[in-house]
């Protein structure tokens, strides 16, 4: 009777994983868009901040460059932090983004 129970049980089990698995996968779809479009909407400095912060990241994680421009451990970068990462870490000269357009970015 337990064996009969059981099988009983596995058609509306299999059909709520199913449900579910539906469910995440419209979830992880509807993320992806959301981010392709994030990026569509992005203005071309940020486009070129983003680009040049993954390529900083290349064997190693955004984390740990963060954590190293972070001089007093605070969590956030001030203006000094963020405009040294920018130009040491990320490799992004004075011609390529003036202090103005980093300073631009800071404010946001």
């Amino acid at each position: 009777a337990a064996e009969m129970k059981k099988m009983d049980e596995e058609p509306p089990r299999r059909a709520e994983e199913e449900r579910i698995a539906a469910e995440l996968a419209a979830e992880k779809a509807a993320e992806r868009a959301a981010l392709i479009q994030r990026y569509a909407d992005m203005d071309p400095l940020h486009r070129r901040m983003q680009s040049k912060l993954r390529a900083a990241c290349m064997g190693t994680s955004p984390r740990k460059i963060f954590t190293k421009y972070d001089k007093d451990r605070g969590g956030s970068l001030d203006a000094d932090e963020f405009k040294k990462m920018v130009r040491v870490a990320m490799k992004v000269t004075a011609k390529e983004m003036p202090d103005e357009e980093i300073n631009q970015l800071v404010a946001e």
